[in-house]
Parts: structure tokens; C-alpha cells; sequence
């Protein structure tokens, strides 16, 4: 085993990482905000109704216009299989819970189906993912860990707590639609290694070391053994329940806004609903059959406030995942080569070794760092990291969500640690 250079010099990069933002956001100037926000609320309306369509139960979502910003989930169904047994790839308790994941909402069940709705504990921010990814290394299994440490594991075979985690983390579209489909995907864990230094510049710049380089020939074959050896897994339908008819209707599903879906129920329960009217030119994606009482209900449960409180700094944050990395991670590691001249105990504890000790611990990096003439003197602060990733075969690619670009590979990864 042996360490290499996976990611970029700029700090940016490795940010980018960090948080795990790879959002599609709008050029800019927009010219029509009317007409942009209106093709945005299409796209995403057909993208949830062709990802909610085989359910039969009612489904409210609470939807933003950030969301609507950013590229839909993409998980319609594949065809059915009768002939090959394959009656239904994925039951719809495995849709929910999966959506629910790459939307970052919390599942809240009701009577005769679901609302998803926003909360701080599933929240897309730097430090609840964080929090998410402390909670998960205390309570995963330490064989599966292993497993992700050192082959990796196809994620339709992951627990269902490892499920979440990649699946809330993960926004690769492409990847989404495999995980969905139990296609082969992946899944994999990596112990980094974060190292900061200032540029002739003084500006602060960021590199990424790694066990192991997930891009060489040897990754690629052991890749394609885990994928000769995976056997999808075909999911047993769960029973349908029956629907229960109401003077409401949303066959096939539609995203609005609250006020228009005010109106609507006011025409059809023949009675004025009051709510809080901060809520009026947010959006939703609504489907099924509700009485006047159940849509009462899953209104309700749709619109909590996230209460006022205090939490813990990106910062403290980052100290905690560095702390279970050298309590949790790092002894599962094989880690049969130290670099030349420092032990993995010292990496692992937060080391600074200057730019000619970098170039002997780590022979590859000394054409780069030579490359940004930086002195041999230059201080390199090198600090525990958790990269977690995913791989496939294949591309993403949503033409109508990016005009004129180009695919994008099914590969994923963001790095959890200090800077």
C-alpha cells in the first residue's frame, strides 16, 4: 500500500469536496425569471413524477426554490421483466427511502403514505453532514467498515444505516439512478490525508494524499472483480394497499405553489383553509387522493418550524471526525509502508514536515511542488481525513438540465476533515 496524489493543489477544489456541493445553478444573467423558474418547476415535476409514478400511496413533499435550482433526481423505473421473474426492480419502500436521501428530507409516515419534509438533522449543510457522518462511523459495523476500507462494497449490499449515508451524501445523477436501479455501484471508503501550506503568495492552498490511488490499474481490476461477482438483488414487491378515495385528486402528481394548492382544496372540501401565510409562494409535490382531514394532516406535517437552537461549529465539527478517523477508521487499515522518515502515527496525530521532508516522504510529489517553486522550507501541516466515494461504469448525462455539455463520469467522492 503505498500513498499518492489523487486531488487538486487548490484549496477551492478540495472545498468543493468537503461540502459536497456540485449543484447546477443557473447562468447568469437570467433574462426571464418568470419563464426560468417555470421550466425549472416542469423539469423537476416530471423527474418526481416519473420517480413516484408506480406508487399507489399519497405523497406530499415540501420543495424549494434552491432545490429547484439544482438537477432532479433522475429515477424512473426500468421496465418490468415477467419473463425473467422481474415483476418490480425496486418496491416502492425502497423509492422513499432512497428519494427521501437524495432529496435531504425527512421521512414523516402517514396514513396512506408519506411527507418529506425539511430538518436540521437531514439537512444538505456542511456541518449536518458532518454530524451525519460522525453518527454513522459510531454505529457502523466494524466488519463492514472494513469491507469499505479495504475492497469496497456494492451498495445494494450495504446496511441500510451505510445506505442512507451514501445515498444523502451522493449527488452524482447518474450514480442515483444505479443505486435506485440495483445496478452495480461501488461504494468505498478511503483514509486521506489533508495537507496545508501557504503558496509564494501567502495564500492559504490545500493537497489531498491517499492510501492508495483509486485511479490506477490495480483499483480498476479490483473494481471489475467485486463487479463479476455481483448478483443484483431482485426486490419482492410490497403489496399495494388499497387507496382510499378522496375529494382531492392528484393522479399522476403535480409541484405547486401552497396558495394554488390552497385554492384547490378550498373548491374541493367547500371549506377556506387558513395556514400560515409565509408558506404561500413556497412549493410542493403532492400525489394521491385526500379527504379533508387527510390532507389537513399531511399539510401539518409538511410545515413544522425547524426550531431555534445552537450547534456546533464547522470547526468542532471537523474535530470530531478527526477524532473517530484515529479512534475508528485508522486501525482497520492496513498500513504495511510507511512513508520515508515519518510513521503512520505521526500522520495520523497531525504532523508539519517541510517541503524537502515532503519530497522524501512522498517522491511524487516533488516535480509538482517544484513546478509552484516553493521553497524547501515551506511548512506543510498534515492532518487525518475520510474520503468517501463511489464508482461505476458509465456517464451521466441531463441534456435538458445542461445544454451543450458534456457527460459526466459516474464517479463521486468527498473528503471529511481538517483545513
Amino acid at each position: 500500500m503505498f500513498l499518492s496524489i489523487y486531488a487538486s493543489m487548490m484549496a477551492s477544489l478540495l472545498q468543493g469536496q468537503d461540502n459536497g456541493q456540485q449543484r447546477i445553478t443557473p447562468p447568469a444573467p437570467i433574462l426571464d425569471p418568470e419563464g426560468y423558474e417555470k421550466s425549472r418547476v416542469a423539469l423537476w415535476k416530471s423527474a418526481l413524477r416519473d420517480m413516484y409514478g408506480p406508487l399507489t400511496q399519497n405523497l406530499l413533499i415540501d420543495i424549494n426554490r434552491a432545490d429547484l435550482a439544482s438537477s432532479p433526481p433522475r429515477l424512473n423505473q426500468p421496465n418490468p421483466r415477467p419473463d425473467l421473474g422481474v415483476v418490480n426492480v425496486t418496491n416502492f419502500e425502497t423509492i422513499v427511502s432512497l428519494s427521501s436521501s437524495f432529496l435531504h428530507r425527512k421521512v414523516v409516515p402517514q396514513k396512506g403514505g408519506w411527507v418529506f419534509v425539511r430538518d436540521a438533522s437531514a439537512a444538505d449543510t456542511a456541518n449536518a453532514r458532518y454530524e451525519a457522518a460522525l453518527r454513522w462511523l459510531e454505529s457502523i459495523k466494524t466488519s463492514e467498515l472494513k469491507a469499505l476500507l479495504n475492497d469496497g462494497v456494492p451498495f445494494a449490499y450495504l446496511s441500510p444505516v451505510s445506505k442512507n449515508i451514501f445515498a444523502r451524501f451522493c449527488n452524482n445523477r447518474g450514480l442515483q439512478k444505479k443505486m435506485a436501479n440495483g445496478e452495480f455501484t461501488s461504494a468505498e471508503v478511503r483514509l486521506s490525508f489533508v495537507g496545508n501550506y501557504k503558496d509564494s503568495l501567502g495564500q492559504k492552498k490545500t493537497i489531498l494524499l491517499d492510501l492508495g490511488s483509486r485511479m490506477s490499474e490495480a483499483e480498476d481490476a479490483r473494481r471489475d472483480k467485486l463487479q463479476r461477482s455481483y448478483a443484483r438483488p431482485l426486490e419482492t414487491p410490497a403489496p399495494k394497499p388499497k387507496q382510499e378515495p378522496g375529494e382531492l385528486s392528484f393522479e399522476k402528481g403535480d409541484l405547486l405553489l401552497i396558495e394554488d394548492l390552497v385554492k384547490l382544496a378550498n373548491a374541493a372540501f367547500k371549506r377556506n383553509v387558513f395556514y400560515d401565510g409565509r408558506f404561500s409562494k413556497c412549493y410542493c409535490y403532492i400525489q394521491g387522493h385526500f379527504t379533508k382531514d387527510s390532507f389537513l394532516k399531511y399539510m401539518k406535517a409538511m410545515s413544522p418550524m425547524i426550531e431555534w437552537e445552537y450547534v456546533k461549529t464547522l470547526e468542532e465539527c471537523r474535530d470530531e471526525i478527526v477524532g473517530a478517523i484515529r479512534k475508528i477508521v485508522a486501525p482497520l487499515v492496513d498500513l504495511n509502508r510507511a512513508p520515508k522518515g515519518i510513521t503512520f502515527d505521526q500522520l495520523l496525530q497531525g504532523s508539519t514536515l517541510r517541503g524537502r521532508e515532503m519530497y522524501d516522504a512522498f517522491p511524487p510529489l516533488k516535480q509538482i511542488l517544484q513546478q509552484l517553486k516553493l521553497s524547501e522550507e515551506t511548512p506543510f501541516f498534515l492532518s487525518p481525513a475520510l474520503t468517501i466515494q463511489m464508482v461505476a461504469d458509465g456517464n451521466d448525462l441531463e441534456p435538458e438540465d445542461r445544454p451543450g455539455s458534456s457527460p459526466i463520469g459516474n464517479s463521486w467522492s468527498m473528503t471529511l476533515g481538517n483545513r
